[in-house]
């Protein structure tokens, strides 16, 4: 179930097992959870939203500015405060977009990287419904 979207090599290490996840999962009726994860140096950092309609509009993002991992989906920050502490050297070389549940055909609009890390206020703008 996992749909690669796009890989790229990273300029600090060539390792595989660090990557960028995007996928849904606890599937229950009608709502999922979307989490970002970021595994890196064999730890895995999620952050999650809970509660979404499934089938409907999502915009999320995340940022990764060196020191936390942050999700943002529909103009705020996700569940329990929406950011994680990860290690001061963390970079991805892979993103995957997976449904890690079930094989609802997930549409993709649009992926954008932004060469530095954006700040709140943008991020809460970027991703407002």
């Amino acid at each position: 179930y996992v749909r690669p979207i796009t890989t790229f090599k990273s300029h600090s290490s060539q390792s595989n097992s660090d990557r960028f996840l995007l996928h849904t999962h606890g599937h229950s009726g009608t709502t999922c959870t979307l989490t970002s994860r970021i595994t890196s140096g064999g730890g895995t950092y999620d952050v999650s939203k809970s509660g979404l309609t499934i089938g409907d509009k999502v915009k999320c993002l995340t940022v990764i500015d060196g020191t936390s991992h942050k999700f943002y989906v529909n103009g705020s920050l996700a569940d329990a405060g929406g950011s994680v502490t990860i290690p001061s050297d963390t970079y991805f070389n892979s993103l995957d977009l997976s449904n890690v549940a079930a094989d609802i055909n997930y549409t993709v609009d649009d992926i954008r990287f932004y060469p530095t890390a954006i700040g709140q206020t943008e991020a809460e703008a970027l991703t407002d419904l």
